[in-house]
């Protein structure tokens, strides 16, 4: 009986021996080569609403595209699994357009889309599906062809999202408003769609 069991034993380490190998195999193994197509920041997939009704599709004064360029020059880091939101150097994209946002890193074809409601200079943030069961609240200012946010609370993604988006200024990729005066001196700032 003994010697029984010691067999059946040994068998199952190897079996277990052998499917180990078989998963380290698997995850060392490269992505296919080629041209990667990652999508466009402005997809048209809408947001779900997981915890909250989506808004009205109605213009905000936020709505546009905004772009940053983080210059950490460690980054992008490969990696599978990594945290949503993680500041990763490069280009990133943010669109607002009537109740929905979308933000895009094109190093690594990251993004998400979710709800976003503005009331006077709070913007509130939702629907994200890394973080489906949290509501960020922010401030915000635009002025002079700039974007800051402000994070008031954002437990996303382990506050990732609210650092990610409140640590360097988005340049708009919008013209300002003619009765400015300084349409005609603006610029659009590079890697805007």
């Amino acid at each position: 009986m003994k010697k029984r069991n010691l067999v059946a034993g040994v068998r199952f380490m190897l079996l277990l021996a052998a499917f180990a190998m078989l998963m380290v195999a698997i995850g060392c193994m490269s992505p296919p080569s080629g041209d990667i197509k990652y999508p466009s920041p402005t997809s048209d997939l809408p947001p779900f609403p997981y915890t909250t009704p989506l808004p009205p599709p109605a213009p905000t004064a936020l709505d546009g595209v905004y772009i940053k360029f983080d210059p950490n020059p460690d980054t992008p880091t490969p990696c599978r699994r990594c945290a949503d939101y993680r500041p990763e150097g490069g280009i990133w994209a943010l669109t607002f357009d009537k109740g929905v946002f979308r933000i895009y890193h094109r190093e690594t074809g990251w993004r998400s889309a979710g709800s976003y409601t503005v009331s006077g200079n709070r913007l509130t943030l939702f629907n994200d599906p890394p973080c489906i069961e949290d509501i960020g609240v922010y401030g915000w200012n635009l002025e002079k062809g700039s974007l800051t946010v402000q994070v008031v609370e954002d437990e996303c993604s382990f506050r990732l999202r609210g650092q990610n988006l409140a640590a360097i200024v988005w340049a708009s990729c919008q013209p300002p408003p003619q009765e400015t005066g300084a349409g005609s001196r603006w610029s659009k700032p590079n890697s805007c769609p």
